[in-house]
């Protein structure tokens, strides 16, 4: 057992003294008491998160007691939270690499490296990127020759009628 989970229990027990009066808070301790003995037997980043999960809910819990209770257990709540921070810090998964195990010069993998070289080749084939602008542009151009091809074909509609 780690020097942090050593540290988190004797707050634990510290939290279960000072709430032993305070039915409200029994649920969220036995929760927060559960996620530590997991811990216990087994020390991962996913465990952590679920201590901090468990202990948040205790936070919350106790800003909904009365004032004489709350000030007898926000100290010990907050000394769990450090606790929690520093258990955090060293089950902290690493910072994964941009590209993973492969080297920068590798292009990456899959269906978003598709569609990104996909749109690099089609905004190389347009002679530059494609930004808002120049897609308001375009919308517009659509529409104007839109709007020009309906009044031609009215136009021929109307010249071509049949005689009645």
């Amino acid at each position: 057992m780690t020097e942090e989970l050593t540290l988190l229990e004797s707050a634990l027990f510290q939290l279960k003294a000072a709430a032993a009066s305070v039915n409200e808070m029994q649920l969220t301790i036995t929760v927060l008491s559960q996620a530590i003995e997991s811990a216990q037997q087994h020390l991962s980043a996913a465990v952590v998160n679920d201590i901090d999960f468990a202990l948040n809910d205790v936070a919350g819990a106790v800003g909904e007691l009365s004032a004489a209770d709350a000030e007898r257990i926000a100290p010990i709540v907050t000394l769990l939270q450090d606790d929690v921070a520093r258990l955090k810090e060293s089950t902290s998964l690493p910072v994964a690499a941009p590209h993973g195990d492969r080297s920068p010069n590798v292009p990456p993998r899959g269906f978003a490296a598709g569609a990104a070289a996909t749109s690099a080749r089609r905004a190389a084939a347009r002679g530059g990127a494609f930004t808002s602008a120049t897609r308001r542009s375009r919308i517009r151009d659509a529409c104007a020759q839109w709007s020009h091809r309906r009044s031609l074909v009215a136009a021929i509609s109307l010249h071509h009628r049949d005689p009645e």
